[in-house]
């Protein structure tokens, strides 16, 4: 049977609630799980969810969630497609530093290779762990970037290196 825990009438296996229950597309597609609670500020700590790991303090400990799946008809071995990682991003003692993480799968590796990161920073690194710009693209052999317009009203990338930035007056450059 469904577990609702505050819910007396849950609707998912699991089902967590805290104040007032939500209607709509959650009750029409009930699933494995849902926890539903008051909105938690960014910036503050708060969540929803935790996804805790009790590691020891160390570099790259932290929380994931990973998706998996069956990868064979004859089996019902589970392997991971992909994971969403949060983590220290040092060892450095009293330091908040981290960094959230996207791994997929790779036919060649039989687990989950990091693709992309968002350091400490903000910078975005996709293909490496490490950068000094605030988006980095690395990988061995051809690197592409693609802007592109599905309705031939144009495409364009902006240099704007004037202290406001905005991409406007005399100040920029377009490619």
């Amino acid at each position: 049977g469904d577990v609702g825990i505050g819910n007396s009438s849950p609707i998912f296996l699991t089902d967590i609630l805290s104040g007032t229950a939500n209607t709509g597309a959650n009750v029409n597609n009930p699933s494995q799980l849902s926890v539903t609670g008051p909105d938690k500020s960014l910036t503050s700590g708060g969540a929803n969810v935790f996804i805790n790991s009790n590691s020891d303090f160390a570099v790259d400990t932290g929380g994931s969630i990973a998706f998996t799946g069956r990868n064979t008809t004859s089996s019902t071995t589970s392997v991971n497609w992909a994971v969403i990682k949060g983590a220290k991003e040092n060892a450095t003692s009293a330091n908040w530093n981290g960094y959230l993480t996207f791994a997929v799968g790779n036919h060649n590796t039989a687990t989950p290779i990091e693709a992309m990161r968002i350091d400490s920073s903000g910078r975005l690194l996709v293909g490496t762990t490490s950068g000094s710009y605030d988006f980095e693209m690395k990988k061995s052999g051809w690197v592409g970037a693609l802007i592109g317009s599905t309705n031939a009203l144009g495409a364009a990338l902006v240099l704007d290196g004037d202290s406001n930035g905005d991409g406007s007056g005399n100040d920029y450059a377009s490619v």
